[in-house]
């Protein structure tokens, strides 16, 4: 459409896998409730990179569009009785076109929604584990707990690297960080010349000449 590059559909989920791979990352994994569950793309890729689903939330929207009569098995959704997930699904209800277009405040939809699922007969089981602004308090919680598990592997991992950085730099000859980083760096370079001259002599068989 428009001036949009042909392999657009390409390049998104590119950039959806890029912020998703990672293990630290938490998947929000968005669907339609009017659709059928296993059609679900955002779930497909999810479970691609998450197959155990221990790092994926779901998000069941347009729940006041459904069919009469098929609002029971987004409830059981919700539940979560068809779709394992460990952090769940939530369900809301978003401001339609409509509502835009009208300039209903954010404040007017979130009170709609509220009314929405207290007062039907089918979601007022789940109204708990729906709404945007359950939604916002459970990610805040599931983030804050997911930055705790991961500080203590971020700190080993930072000291290793620290260590190993202070070790490669003892080799090079550098020194305090207080003394002039000109003279540091000079030394530095000075250092690293004697060692690569070492190398073409045949002096170091363990310096690496292939990269820099």
């Amino acid at each position: 459409m428009g001036d949009q590059p042909k392999d657009i559909d390409v390049k998104i989920r590119e950039m959806i896998y890029e912020f998703i791979r990672p293990e630290r990352s938490i998947i929000l994994a968005i669907s339609t409730a009017n659709v059928d569950l296993a059609n679900s793309e955002a779930l497909k890729i999810a479970r691609e990179v998450d197959p155990r689903g221990v790092r994926t939330i779901g998000v069941l929207t347009k729940l006041d569009l459904m069919d009469k009569g098929t609002e029971h098995g987004a409830v059981e959704v919700i539940q979560g009785g068809v779709y394992s997930l460990r952090h769940g699904f939530v369900g809301v209800i978003n401001r339609s076109q409509k509502d835009i277009d009208s300039k209903k405040s954010i404040h007017e939809a979130l009170k709609a929604e509220s009314d929405f699922f207290n007062n039907h007969p089918q979601f007022k089981e789940v109204k708990d584990l729906c709404g945007c602004q359950y939604l916002t308090k459970r990610l805040n919680r599931i983030l804050t707990h997911h930055i705790r598990e991961c500080i203590p592997d971020l700190k080993n991992k930072t000291a290793t690297l620290l260590r190993d950085t202070q070790a490669e730099l003892a080799v090079l000859g550098g020194g305090p960080m207080e003394l002039n980083k000109n003279a540091i760096l000079l030394q530095i370079l000075n250092a690293y010349s004697s060692i690569f001259i070492g190398a073409i002599d045949g002096n170091n068989s363990d310096f690496i000449t292939e990269e820099l």
